[in-house]
């Protein structure tokens, strides 16, 4: 019989509740010096169901208060779910936009509204819905939008701009790149092929469509923004402007993807330079629906995404909760690539340092615990690698395989639980190539964070990988360095709330 302590799982410093059901980042917002998250949240149970906003406050993004819950469904109005969307600040309140659901014709492929609340107190504690749809269904006509969802605001030259997520009929009108959409496909994709929905031109496709208003009251329909040539359904879109330059992120029920490109001033439309993998996850059981800070005081834009919990949902174990919000990142463009690095705050998670050293005179070290972080530079020169051991018994691990030659990571968890009913499919992710004349090799520095359930992966800023494990065995706490064959320093640091 295997051995289960009901709270073995719970994080020691990523933002949840203490109970029950929590998914998507919401309405990320900084005023009067507080971090504002709202987030989808299941009061009543720890099974998705009965969606409301939950909301808390922080003044660092790591020490988080729990207040009132934002919004709950007004069930006297149809209205069931309080699904995603985003929160603006002016200076005659707070504004949270969401998709409101309700049942049979209300239901979320075709009856999905988009609603608005305000809040006009100092603390923004308490919100007042409008009662009616902010934005008119029959806005984007003649197109026919399904699963329409998930508002994300920005501004930019005194107008407001509004994504709006969704799925269309047909072939995409870019299929055959006539609108400069799709252009040949990064590497990563092509040899990430399982990450991809096979659309025939009969099928659905994804859409993103774009609104603006000068006042968050009056919308108009601008475009069909950005077209998926591979997915479905596209919702919780997000887009940063860098410049001339904007980074357009989506999340597709797989990993999320994102485009680098630019809006094109007379059809606003999105045109697509690159694309790419932002995290690599499985599905929706890594990290997934990201959300942004846009107003940050020194101008950074800060991601949160869910960490879900879809690896033991159809497990019997206890539970009494699920979801967690991932780390704080920051996310910046350089050479017209994005990069992902932990924000700055998390360092002081730092409790105390464990163990430091050189990769090339340790063949293996050991340390224990559940809420960890290791540090490492490593040297790439192309024929090398890492291989690490987390959460490691005589019967359980997950292993994570850096390989410098054949450009690869794997985070295989075949063996991370003895638990049959618990998910364990392997992460692969793809090293970006990169060459610089006279150079053959190049440190490079990965930072990963452990906390009971969660591991986050930062490669070099280049990349992250976001996963859940489920270790069984209460003496799966363990953690190594199996094997290095590269040179490079390590740093392990034991980490929590203070």
């Amino acid at each position: 019989m295997l051995k289960e302590s009901e709270n073995k799982y719970y994080p020691s410093y990523h933002f949840r509740p203490p109970a029950n059901w929590m998914n998507d980042p919401n309405g990320l917002v900084y005023e009067n010096g507080w971090y504002h998250l709202f987030f989808q949240y299941n009061p009543n149970a720890d099974i998705w169901g009965d969606i409301h906003w939950g909301h808390a406050r922080s003044r660092d993004l790591i020490h988080w208060e729990m207040l009132p819950v934002a919004l709950s469904p007004s069930y006297e109005k149809g209205e069931v779910h309080c699904y995603s969307g985003c929160a603006v600040c002016r200076p005659d309140g707070m504004y949270l936009f969401y998709t409101s659901i309700g049942v049979g014709e209300r239901g979320p492929e075709t009856g999905a509204e988009q609603w608005s609340a305000v809040s006009r107190d100092p603390e923004h504690i308490t919100f007042k819905k409008y009662g009616t749809p902010a934005l008119a269904a029959g806005l984007h006509a003649p197109y026919r939008v399904t699963m329409w969802r998930d508002p994300f605001i920005w501004c930019e030259k005194e107008m407001y701009y509004m994504l709006l997520g969704g799925t269309m009929e047909g072939a995409p009108s870019c299929a055959d790149d006539p609108c400069g959409q799709i252009h040949e496909k990064p590497e990563a994709l092509r040899e990430e092929a399982h990450f991809r929905q096979d659309l025939t031109p009969e099928k659905k496709h994804g859409v993103i469509l774009l609104y603006s208003s000068s006042d968050l009251k009056n919308w108009k329909f601008e475009s069909v923004f950005y077209e998926s040539k591979e997915f479905e359904l596209v919702e919780c879109p997000n887009i940063l402007k860098f410049g001339d330059e904007y980074l357009l992120l989506y999340s597709p029920l797989d990993a999320i993807r994102y485009a680098v490109g630019a809006i094109e001033p007379e059809t606003k439309t999105f045109i697509v330079k690159k694309e790419g993998i932002f995290d690599y996850s499985i599905q929706k059981k890594g990290f997934y629906a990201s959300n942004f800070y846009l107003n940050r005081p020194d101008g950074e834009y800060i991601c949160l995404g869910c960490l879900f919990e879809g690896e033991r949902l159809n497990s019997a174990m206890k539970r009494g909760w699920a979801g967690m919000q991932s780390l704080p990142r920051h996310v910046w463009m350089e050479d017209h690539d994005p990069r992902i690095w932990p924000a700055d705050e998390c360092r002081m998670l730092r409790q105390a340092g464990i163990l430091k050293g050189n990769l090339d005179k340790q063949k293996s070290f050991l340390t224990k615990g559940r809420a960890l972080e290791f540090v490492l530079s490593v040297k790439d020169d192309g024929t090398s690698g890492v291989i690490l051991e987390f959460f490691c018994s005589e019967q359980e691990k997950t292993i994570l395989m850096i390989d410098f030659g054949s450009r690869e990571i794997l985070l295989d968890r075949s063996l991370s639980t003895l638990y049959a009913d618990v998910t364990k499919e392997p992460v692969y992710a793809k090293m970006p190539e990169w060459t610089k004349p006279g150079m053959s090799e190049r440190n490079v520095d990965i930072d990963i964070f452990l906390d009971h359930s969660s591991i986050e992966i930062f490669y070099d800023r280049l990349l992250t990988i976001s996963a859940r494990v489920f270790p069984s065995r209460e003496e799966s706490i363990h953690h190594c360095i199996r094997k290095s064959s590269a040179e490079g320093t390590f740093e392990v640091y034991e980490l929590g709330l203070c």
